[in-house]
């Protein structure tokens, strides 16, 4: 196996193992002290504000909802008998909204519990013709100190019980909006290690609302997106959004890069979370093109590394697992080079389109078995100097490909005239295919042969 040449999995792992890994962030002193304030906020006052839409449950996170009836259930019965809870961690953002960083699964305990109250006659505390999320009713079950309410749901509670509820105070611990994004994003994560602790992309979820949040989500979900990393649905945990969000990070940001990758990512969002209608439309179209290239170009190869052969078998071959770090090259070079590309796919024949294809992803392939490159997708592929090197091996090889797209499609034609009249290594007993052919000069004359082949180690 050629050294670096990982999986889609295994790329995924080893970028989650390398953020694990000592790096510090760069919080500038000034912000590292955090003014938090500490607060009673009665439940009728959180109530009104998750009707208002200035507490705000994202709809998808009512599949992170975990806690089983009969924790719920008590937790209910202990603000009943006012007994002390842990606090819940709010960050204000800045029109004013509170953003739960810590205290959801409480959260929507209260607001299940309190969600009848919105169906008849019962309903109170104001703002009740408010959009807001539909989640499923809680009924008590199990309760230890009162179970003469198990089996209820809040309008079957005593007015006494209700009113007690409403009024019962929880605590608050509240965030400035002048907290710098990573120390918040730093305190999100440390209050998210439990089993069902939240990954990077699931954090920004959290903390950076907002239009290009939901953008990055739709793209996220797009068909042809998935299709080409061969997927009927995203990702649960939202792998394929942060797919999303590092082409147009490295996109549009390349040259501010920084590690943590998972702060350069950070900056991302939080430096176009207000995305305007034009550049989001802008987005669109990157991400369409690009998608639309990786597709006319590699098919069913898509973001998977081609390997040279060996001595024991030269034809080059195709990785069968999908590579995030292929998946940046190809999803970012792509877009950058989309427009210039589309200019000559316009002017060709159908047949000639196929040949300019296949001449596109020789060209690139010519990079993928470089050793500088294979070098640049082993340990430590967050690092600065190996994330330039594969970028910019990739942008020269592409910028060729659109510079001389004439000289490009004429050898083309005569590598596909060649192998019609032979495909089999003039060295090796094997066929050649157009990926893997290169030309030798054997017998006096050119001839084609695997890239293994062609090299003095053969």
């Amino acid at each position: 196996m050629v050294k670096g040449a990982k999986g889609e999995d295994e790329s995924w792992a080893e970028r989650e193992r390398e953020e694990e890994e000592y790096v510090p962030l760069h919080v500038p002193e000034e912000f590292r002290s955090v003014a938090w304030e500490e607060s009673k906020v009665k439940v009728r006052e959180v109530w009104q504000r998750y009707l208002g839409q200035e507490l705000i449950l994202e709809p998808e996170f009512q599949r992170h909802y975990v806690w089983d009836p009969t924790r719920a259930s008590r937790y209910i019965e202990s603000l009943l008998l006012r007994l002390p809870t842990p606090a819940i961690f709010i960050a204000e953002e800045q029109d004013g909204l509170w953003a739960v960083i810590d205290g959801h699964q409480r959260l929507e305990t209260v607001f299940r519990f309190l969600q009848p109250v919105l169906q008849g006659p019962t309903a109170a505390a104001g703002k009740t013709q408010t959009k807001y999320t539909v989640l499923t009713p809680l009924t008590l079950r199990a309760l230890e100190v009162l179970p003469e309410l198990n089996g209820k749901g809040v309008v079957a509670l005593s007015i006494e019980d209700r009113s007690k509820l409403w009024d019962t105070e929880l605590s608050v611990i509240r965030l400035p909006k002048s907290v710098h994004s990573d120390m918040k994003y730093a305190l999100f994560a440390r209050l998210n290690q439990g089993s069902m602790s939240l990954n990077s992309q699931e954090l920004r979820n959290c903390l950076y609302r907002g239009p290009y949040n939901k953008l990055i989500a739709s793209l996220g979900e797009d068909y042809r997106f998935l299709t080409l990393w061969k997927k009927n649905e995203p990702d649960k945990r939202m792998r394929h959004r942060e797919l999303v969000l590092r082409v147009f990070a490295l996109l549009h940001r390349m040259d501010r890069y920084r590690r943590p990758f998972r702060s350069f990512l950070n900056d991302e969002m939080e430096t176009n979370r207000n995305l305007d209608p034009v550049s989001a439309e802008r987005f669109r179209q990157e991400f369409a093109i690009a998608c639309t290239w990786v597709d006319r170009v590699f098919g069913q190869e898509a973001f998977r590394l081609f390997r040279r052969g060996d001595t024991g078998n030269p034809p080059g071959r195709w990785g069968k697992p999908r590579n995030d770090l292929l998946f940046e090259l190809e999803m970012v070079g792509f877009a950058q080079a989309g427009a210039l590309l589309e200019k000559t796919w316009s002017s060709l024949t159908d047949a000639d389109r196929k040949l300019f294809a296949m001449a596109v992803r020789r060209r690139l392939v010519d990079v993928m078995v470089l050793d500088r490159f294979v070098d640049a997708f082993s340990e430590g592929t967050t690092d600065p100097g190996k994330l330039r090197r594969r970028f910019e091996l990739w942008t020269q090889a592409l910028g060729k490909a659109t510079n001389e797209p004439d000289a490009l499609l004429r050898d083309a034609k005569v590598l596909h005239q060649k192998l019609i009249q032979s495909n089999v290594c003039a060295i090796c007993p094997n066929q050649v295919g157009p990926d893997d052919a290169a030309w030798a000069s054997t017998e006096g004359a050119q001839r084609l042969v695997h890239r293994f082949c062609q090299t003095p180690s053969a």
